[in-house]
Formats: structure tokens, sequence, C-alpha cells
């Protein structure tokens, strides 16, 4: 059992203690089960993340509608736009897609597109994407 007397934490029996005692720092846990018959459980809706593969395969499907996009508006944006999307439909089409490469190449085309919102909607979705598609 433990007492708290003022500032000062005593324990009277440290064998009888079903609790936690910290005394400086801190923990940082997903659950944390304590006492007897404790359980810790976790559980991860999945139902929001498609299998990988269809993900990957939406992924591919964005990049080239983004390509499309970005055609549209070649007069404004610049030629280097274009291409960064084909190495990212590239990069994409590996069989394990590097997600830092990816999304690097995505935060070069969000500086590209800013002025034309409706292909800045769409990189933006596609990042999000890359999050969810690529571990």
């Amino acid at each position: 059992m433990v007492k708290k007397t003022g500032a000062i934490m005593t324990d009277i029996n440290r064998n009888s203690n079903q609790g936690i005692i910290i005394t400086g720092g801190a923990i940082k846990a997903d659950q944390v089960a304590v006492g007897t018959g404790a359980v810790a459980q976790k559980t991860i809706d999945t139902s929001q993340h498609a299998d990988a593969a269809a993900t990957i395969d939406d992924l591919r499907k964005q990049l080239s509608s983004l390509l499309d996009l970005i055609k549209q508006h070649r007069d404004i944006l610049d030629a280097s736009t274009e291409g960064a999307v084909e190495v990212a439909m590239q990069e994409a089409e590996r069989e394990k897609p590097n997600k830092v490469v990816m999304s690097s190449i995505m935060d070069g085309i969000t500086n590209g597109v800013k002025s034309i919102s409706s292909v800045a909607s769409a990189v933006n979705a596609i990042k999000s994407l890359i999050d969810i598609a690529i571990r």
C-alpha cells in the first residue's frame, strides 16, 4: 500500500503495491495495465485502410489523373512539374515504393502548383494516400 503524506510518498509494504510509482521521468505507452487481473488491449480499426495492393493501385491512378490535370495547365506550370509527376509515377510502379522519395517528390510538386487550386488539391490528396499506402 502506498501512502501519500504531503509531497512525500512512502511505501508501507512494497510487495503489496498494485499501482505504478513514477519518481521523475515519464511513461510513454500505447496501453498500460496495472494491478491484479489487469489486461491491456489495443484495437486498430483497419476498415478505413483498404488492402495495401488496392491502395497502391489507387495511388497510381491518382498520379495518372494528376499528370493529366497538369498537362491541362502546361501554359501556367513549369515544365519540371510534369517531369516530377512522371518520376513519382515511376517510383509508384516499383514493387516497394519508397515513402521518403514519394513524399519528397510530392512536396516539390506542391511548391510548383500552389497557384492552381484544383491541382494543389489533387496533390494534397495524393500526399495523404502516400501515408496510407506506403509503409
